[in-house]
C-alpha cells in the first residue's frame, strides 16, 4: 500500500525555524502525537524548507514501516534483526528465515536445533534460538526512506568528506533514489525491488536520454548510485544472501561524445591571465587559488580544501600534501591514487606563500567555480564562452604532453592510478624531486608576474627529468 501525504510547515520561533509535522490519520495506531514538531536549527527560511520537506518524507516512512511492523519503531526491528544475524554468524550459521527452513532439508533444521541446544542448554538466551530457527522476521524500509537509511548508516565511510563534498554525495543519492521510485509510479518495500524494477529505472532513464534531457553517462551514474545504495543497505541489514537487482543492468550511448572541459590555450593563460593587472580586482583568494590550479594542474577540491597542516612551504621543496583528513578541515580526496605530494613553482608558490593557511573563504564550499567564471566573463578574460575555469587541469596536462613527458609520467603528475597506466602495482617513495623537475619544466614564469601583490619568490632553474 503506498504511503499517505502527510501535511507539514514550517514555522519560527525564537528567531529559528521548526518543523510542524501533521501525523496522518493511518498512523495514529502506532503515533499517539497528533503533530510532531523538530527543531530545524537554522534561521534560513530557504534552508528551512529544504530540510523540513526532508525529514517529513523520512518520518512518513518510518511511520509507515513501524505500521507494518505491527507498531514496533522501524529501528528497534532492524537493530534486533542485525543482532539475531551476528549470534547466527558467530554460531558459525548464515542467518536463514523460518519458512525457508520448514521448506528446506529436514537434516538441517534438526542440526540447528542441536546447535542452538549446546549453545544455551537451559534455553535462557532467546537470541540463540531465534538466530538457529530464523524466526526474525527481515525488516520493511520503504523506498521513500532508504535514502535517508544510506546517509545514516554511511557516516564512517563518508567521515572525511567536507560540506561540500556531503551535499554533492547526498544529492546524487537522493536524487538517482527518487528517479527510481519516480520510473516505478509508487512507494515499494526496498527488499521488494529486483532486476524487474531495475530495468523500469533504466528504461525511463533512456527516455530522459533520448529526448535529450540528460546524458547517457549521467543516466549511467544515477544507476550506480541506486545500486550502492542498495548494496549499503543490504550490507548493514547483513542480509546472508543480498540481491543484486542492477546486475548486469547497463546504460551506454555508444555514439556519446566524452563531456571534456575546454582547455584553455598556453597562449590565452599567458598572455591574458598571467598579464599583470588583469586579475588585481578578483578577490585574493580566488585570484591566488587560480594560480595554484593553473600551475599545478589539480582538481579544485584538492587545491581549494587544503588544511593548513598540509602546506609545507619552509621545506627544501615547498609542496603541499593531498591526504585524507578528518576533523574542521577534513575533506576526501577522490582516489587512492590521488594521494600524494605537489611541488610548488612559479606563480603556484608565490600564490601559497601569500595564503600558508589555505583557501577559507572556499574550503569545503562550493562557490569558487561561479565566482571565477563569472569575473573571467565579465572583464573578457574567458577564451570563450563555452570555456570554463575546470579546463586549466586539461590545460596543464597538454603542456606536459608538448614537452615531451609520457602518458605515464603524465598520470604520476595529475594523481591517476599507476596501476591501471601500468597494468601492475606500483611500489617506492612519493618521489618529489621527479615531480618538481616536471613541474619546473613546465611552469609558466620565471620570475614571478604577480610580485607586486605579495612577496616576491624566484623558483629554482629547471631541471631536466633524466
Amino acid at each position: 500500500m503506498a504511503m499517505v501525504k502527510a501535511s507539514m510547515g514550517i514555522v519560527n520561533r525564537a528567531g529559528h525555524w521548526h518543523l510542524r509535522y501533521v501525523v496522518p490519520k493511518r498512523y495514529r495506531a502506532v503515533e499517539p502525537r497528533s503533530q510532531i514538531w523538530i527543531s530545524l536549527k537554522t534561521d534560513s527560511e530557504r534552508e528551512a524548507k529544504r530540510m523540513a520537506a526532508d525529514i517529513a518524507r523520512d518520518l512518513t516512512a518510518r511511520l509507515e514501516a513501524r505500521l507494518l511492523s505491527g507498531g514496533r519503531d522501524a529501528g528497534q526491528v532492524e537493530e534486533r534483526y542485525r543482532a539475531v544475524v551476528a549470534t547466527a554468524n558467530a554460531m558459525g550459521l548464515s542467518y536463514v528465515q523460518a519458512g525457508a527452513l520448514l521448506e528446506g532439508d529436514p537434516a538441517e533444521l534438526v542440526r540447528r536445533l542441536n546447535l542452538a541446544a549446546a549453545q544455551d542448554p537451559e534455553a535462557r538466551r532467546a537470541e540463540v534460538a531465534d538466530a538457529a530457527l530464523g524466526v526474525v522476521e527481515t525488516p520493511r524500509l520503504m523506498l521513500s526512506g532508504l535514502a535517508a537509511k544510506v546517509i545514516e548508516i554511511s557516516a564512517h565511510e563518508n567521515r572525511h568528506k567536507n560540506p561540500r563534498q556531503m551535499d554533492d554525495w547526498e544529492n546524487n543519492v537522493k536524487r538517482s533514489l527518487g528517479t527510481l521510485q519516480a520510473a516505478l509510479g509508487r512507494d515499494v518495500d526496498v527488499l521488494s525491488i529486483g532486476p524487474a524494477e531495475a530495468r523500469l529505472h533504466r528504461r525511463r532513464l533512456k527516455e530522459r536520454v533520448a529526448a535529450g534531457e540528460i546524458r547517457a553517462s549521467t543516466a549511467a551514474k544515477d544507476m550506480t548510485y541506486a545500486s550502492t545504495a542498495l548494496k549499503r543497505y543490504y550490507d548493514w541489514l547483513a542480509l546472508p544472501e543480498p540481491p543484486n537487482p542492477y546486475a548486469g543492468v547497463t546504460i551506454k550511448d555508444r555514439f556519446e561524445e566524452e563531456a571534456r572541459k575546454l582547455e584553455f590555450s598556453n597562449e590565452w593563460i599567458r598572455d591574458v591571465l598571467l598579464t599583470p593587472g588583469r586579475l588585481d580586482a578578483m578577490n585574493g583568494e580566488a585570484r591566488d587559488a587560480l594560480l595554484v590550479l593553473l600551475e599545478t594542474g589539480c582538481r579544485q577540491g584538492e587545491v581549494l580544501d587544503l588544511a593548513p597542516e598540509d602546506i609545507h612551504l619552509d621545506e627544501p621543496i615547498p609542496y603541499f600534501q593531498l591526504r585524507h583528513v578528518e576533523g574542521d578541515d577534513g575533506r576526501e580526496i577522490k582516489n587512492k591514487a590521488s594521494k600524494r605530494k605537489v611541488p610548488l613553482v612559479g606563480v603556484a608558490l608565490a600564490a601559497m606563500k601569500r595564503h600558508p593557511e589555505g583557501f577559507p573563504k572556499y574550503r569545503g564550499k562550493d562557490v569558487f567555480s561561479a565566482t571565477v567564471n563569472k569575473f573571467l566573463r565579465d572583464n573578457g578574460l574567458m577564451q570563450s564562452p563555452e570555456h570554463t575555469v575546470g579546463g586549466l587541469r586539461h590545460s596543464w596536462e597538454s603542456r606536459m604532453k608538448a614537452a615531451g613527458y609520457d602518458n605515464e609520467d603524465r598520470g604520476f603528475m595529475m594523481g591517476h592510478s599507476m596501476k591501471v597506466i601500468r597494468g601492475r602495482e606500483v611500489y617506492g617513495d612519493d618521489e618529489l624531486e621527479a615531480r618538481l623537475a616536471i613541474a619546473q619544466a613546465v611552469m609558466f614564469h620565471e620570475p614571478d608576474p604577480f610580485a607586486a601583490i605579495g612577496t616576491r619568490v624566484v623558483p629554482k632553474p629547471r631541471a631536466k627529468r633524466k
